[in-house]
């Protein structure tokens, strides 16, 4: 008995060892981020593929998806974007747009694809509370990070910065308007995305 006991515990303390070195999925993640700039497009699927399995989400589906149209495996990438449809991916501008889709992009199936997740978007929309301060919210948050981008790569010339400065302090008058109005504007006024943006 007593070995029986020293085993499980044994089996136990490997089991938790294993555990504590698994890698978590946002790991995972930059993993397959970093092998994708790479152009280990396999690997990269590979490695958004174990962060969807121990987290599913519908955008490390998406990202699987175009991993796998970049390497050149059209049915696998259909399989993934059929996972990031299934966990609520719904962002037809980006599948209709997304470089990374192009191989596939002529296949019949595409737009079957790009019609769910246009059907997704709208039935997000049909409790959302106020559409047009969604997109007004979504516009600021676009503008703010389409100068922002400048920043992490170090070319943001005096100009872009001046500008910068103007769109952050439009954008602070404006949300207090708004949280003065409607108190915060959360998911049922303004959508999961413009809640985000906000």
């Amino acid at each position: 008995m007593r070995e029986v006991l020293l085993l499980f515990v044994t089996s136990a303390l490997v089991a938790a060892h294993a555990l504590a070195e698994a890698p978590s999925p946002q790991d995972l993640e930059r993993r397959a981020t970093e092998a994708f700039r790479a152009g280990d497009f396999v690997a990269s699927a590979r490695l958004f593929g174990e962060a969807f399995a121990a987290s599913p989400n519908a955008r490390v589906a998406f990202n699987a998806a175009c991993a796998l149209a970049r390497a050149g495996q059209v049915e696998a990438a259909f399989e993934w974007l059929d996972r990031a449809l299934g966990a609520g991916y719904a962002k037809p501008e980006n599948l209709a747009n997304e470089g990374d889709l192009a191989s596939i992009r002529n296949d019949p199936r595409f737009a079957g694809v790009v019609s769910r997740a246009r059907a997704a978007a709208e039935a997000k929309l049909a409790n959302v509370g106020n559409r047009a301060l969604r997109e007004e919210l979504l516009a600021m948050q676009a503008e703010d990070q389409r100068l922002r981008a400048g920043l992490a790569t170090g070319a943001l010339d005096p100009r872009t910065l001046h500008e910068l400065e103007a769109v952050d302090a439009h954008n602070l008058a404006r949300i207090q308007e708004i949280l003065e109005r409607h108190g915060w504007p959360g998911k049922s006024l303004v959508g999961a995305d413009g809640a985000q943006a906000a």
